[in-house]
């Protein structure tokens, strides 16, 4: 996961497929900080340690699935050696998963320029026994939102577009959730994904209509 990323088409940068979900309204989080403020927590710092915990999760998930247990570590010690522990083993367990349904790896963290906007993949893998395409989503949040599902959306038309390969499959991965929770991995057909892909366009027409605004805007001004 690289949110800091930019991407390019035709020499002109192009947004990613993050910050077209983000337009997403969360009135939620309003609630979320004043809760935060009167516990006397400040939500930005705890914003800023989520955001390093979930980053260094995705590159453990990345060295984990690339080159396996023996390479990933925790050098930069935002984990505790018993968090470290708990996270490898999930992702055994996860890999024991795969194994069972026939789901191999392909690729991890790949990055893809579309015409009018990019992304970079957690993951890329192949299904033997359906001989189709999935894309996996890693997330350190408490459940699975509906943003989840818009952002992999988004990239499974992008490597449409990029590669013209179909995926069937996309799915989720909760790593806050216990291990051996079924609620681990939660996957579902792309043909069932269709209004998720309506709302991602819509959003990716809202941010140019926004944009273009904001370019008109600082031209007049």
């Amino acid at each position: 996961m690289n949110e800091h990323r930019k991407y390019y088409h035709d020499g002109k940068e192009i947004p990613s497929c993050t910050e077209i979900v983000k337009l997403l309204d969360k009135p939620e989080l309003v609630s979320w900080a004043n809760h935060m403020g009167f516990k006397r927590i400040n939500a930005t710092k705890y914003l800023d340690e989520k955001a390093a915990y979930g980053t260094h999760c995705h590159k453990l998930f990345e060295t984990y699935f690339s080159n396996g247990m023996m390479y990933a570590d925790t050098s930069d010690n935002i984990l505790s050696k018993e968090e470290y522990k708990a996270i490898i083993f999930k992702f055994r367990f996860i890999e024991l998963f795969f194994e069972k349904e026939g789901i191999e790896v392909i690729n991890n963290e790949l990055a893809m320029e579309g015409s009018t906007y990019g992304g970079t993949l957690d993951m890329l893998a192949y299904n033997r026994a359906s001989d189709s395409l999935m894309i996996f989503d890693l997330k350190t949040s408490k459940s699975i939102y509906l943003s989840h599902w818009l952002q992999l959306m988004g990239y499974v038309q992008l490597l449409e577009e990029v590669y013209n390969l179909p995926v069937t499959n996309i799915g989720v991965i909760l790593l806050s959730k216990p291990l051996l929770s079924p609620d681990m991995v939660t996957i579902r057909k792309t043909k069932d994904c269709q209004a998720e892909l309506e709302i991602f366009n819509h959003l990716k027409d809202i941010y140019y209509l926004m944009n273009t605004k904001e370019e008109i805007n600082s031209t007049e001004n």
